[in-house]
């Protein structure tokens, strides 16, 4: 269920990034990956439970898939700013 769930919201960064929109790409994996940081950070739920790893693991996936897809340094390095920004630059 939660891999659904991510897989559109990954479609739709990726969407961005086929149409010549880097920015907006970043932005929107960086959204992505708060949401799965807040949700495991704040939410108990039962799913979360019997996959207790899913979030930092899709988290960790998203992030490398983002960042080889994209193949810019200054993007890379201005997605690790915003997740420092907010505390999940060691997550």
């Amino acid at each position: 269920m939660l891999e659904e769930i991510t897989d559109e919201y990954v479609m739709e960064m990726n969407k961005y990034m086929k149409r010549g929109m880097p920015d907006q790409s970043r932005d929107y994996c960086a959204g992505i990956l708060y949401g799965l940081y807040k949700f495991e950070k704040d939410y108990h739920s039962d799913v979360l439970e019997e996959t207790p790893d899913f979030c930092h693991e899709k988290f960790s996936w998203i992030r490398k898939e983002w960042e080889k897809k994209i193949a810019d340094e200054r993007q890379i390095k201005l997605l690790a700013e915003i997740l420092g920004e907010k505390g999940m630059a060691e997550w």
